[in-house]
């Protein structure tokens, strides 16, 4: 994984640990507009925050930072 895809999933853990679901929208909306292959990882990690599963989200998150 590229050290630019960790640093956001990265954020996104940090995100989702404070609280700010705001905040992890904006992210996964920043990773989309950087890059279109980042798509598959936001749609999931957004389904999971519009549904309030935040364990599902971390695990996701940390096993595709594997």
């Amino acid at each position: 994984m590229p050290a630019t895809a960790r640093y956001h999933v990265e954020q996104l853990i940090h995100l989702g640990q404070i609280g700010y679901v705001h905040g992890i929208y904006a992210k996964l909306a920043e990773l989309e507009a950087e890059d279109a292959a980042y798509k598959p990882l936001t749609n999931q990690a957004r389904l999971y925050v519009q549904h309030f599963q935040f364990d599902d989200y971390f695990k996701f998150l940390k096993a595709y930072c594997g």
